[in-house]
């Protein structure tokens, strides 16, 4: 596998066309795409967090990998491969943290492979409402919001999270 640059509009194109359950971004900072035997397998993407909370400009600074997409005969480990990659380029970049979110349903094997673990239990809520219609079609699902950390503030902050989520656990 190889890893090369990618445009939004590329990245984009290949979500649309390949993504099951989400579509394309409408901002980001990078994104990377992977390729086999010269075919695209797969895209990355990395933006800004979506949560208010976590895109504050507080101490530490946090990168979302906002989507990942493979084709469906992709290598097992092309996921952990884009997410590593992405994750290089954040710590590179100056990030404190990276994160992303699964859907309940999903094993995120390749979350734990990159180094991300779970630390939140996300409410689905839908931005459908009678004074702003969205026109979603779909019922928002629970996810799980996972995070890697590369730096002693990141650790912090990601320790303080895991202690959060073991307390609801309890």
């Amino acid at each position: 596998m190889r890893a090369r640059p990618i445009t939004l509009k590329d990245a984009n194109s290949f979500v649309k066309a390949n993504h099951k359950h989400n579509g394309v971004v409408t901002g980001w900072k990078w994104g990377i795409s992977l390729w086999e035997d010269g075919e695209m397998i797969g895209v990355g993407m990395a933006g800004r967090p979506n949560a208010r909370a976590l895109d504050s400009g507080a101490s530490v600074h946090i990168i979302e990998v906002s989507r990942l997409c493979l084709l469906e005969n992709a290598p097992k480990n092309a996921a952990s491969s884009l997410y590593g990659r992405l994750n290089r380029m954040a710590a590179d970049g100056g990030y404190d943290m990276s994160v992303t979110y699964t859907l309940d349903s999903e094993k995120a094997s390749s979350l734990r492979a990159a180094g991300f673990v779970k630390v939140a239990r996300v409410t689905a809520r839908s931005w459908n409402t009678p004074s702003r219609p969205r026109g979603e079609t779909r019922k928002p699902e629970v996810r799980w919001r996972w995070a890697r950390a590369f730096t002693d503030e990141g650790r912090a902050l990601l320790a303080e999270w895991q202690a959060q989520l073991n307390l609801f656990a309890e």
